[in-house]
């Protein structure tokens, strides 16, 4: 579930709150540029106090735009490889090659991460991805204000990246 505050998360029958860190500056008017903020999140067990979030990276709208688009166009340029389980299912996509400067690297994703979801979308191969990410664009575009949730394996242990757009 998305808040204002955060996400809260369902792991394995836990419940994980994922706070996202306080903005230093105002909301934008509507005549503001938009600004997309990417926030890292560690999960934090509801019962204990609330810690965790630090943010990574300032993204304009119109660069995550432009990276929409980039990354339908120039598709090689990012690359990634199926992740299976034990039965040989997809449960992911592993990343093996991001170019330095790349938005993906600004959202804070690095070669050998496992994405799995992007905002509940299935991520398990790179049409996925671009699709999950046009349905991000699509999103940001009719309601001003977005959370993107990425879920990913990184050095074999579940994380999140969670990404204010507004």
């Amino acid at each position: 579930m998305v808040t204002r505050e955060g996400v809260v998360l369902d792991q394995g029958g836990r419940r994980v709150e994922l706070p996202v860190a306080p903005s230093k500056r105002a909301r934008p008017t509507a005549v503001a540029p938009l600004r997309a903020v990417a926030v890292a999140a560690q999960p934090v067990e509801t019962a204990g106090p609330a810690q965790g979030a630090a943010e990574l990276a300032d993204i304009d709208l119109e660069e995550f735009d432009a990276f929409i688009e980039d990354l339908r166009q120039n598709i090689g340029d990012v690359s990634g490889s199926p992740a299976h389980d034990a039965a040989g299912e997809p449960v992911g996509l592993v990343l093996d090659r991001i170019p330095e400067g790349n938005m993906l690297r600004r959202m804070g994703l690095r070669p050998g991460d496992a994405l799995t979801q992007v905002n509940m979308m299935a991520v398990t191969d790179m049409d996925a991805l671009i699709a999950a990410f046009d349905k991000v664009a699509e999103d940001v575009l009719a309601e001003n204000e977005l959370f993107i949730v990425i879920e990913l394996v990184r050095d074999q242990k579940p994380d999140t990246i969670i990404l204010s757009i507004w």
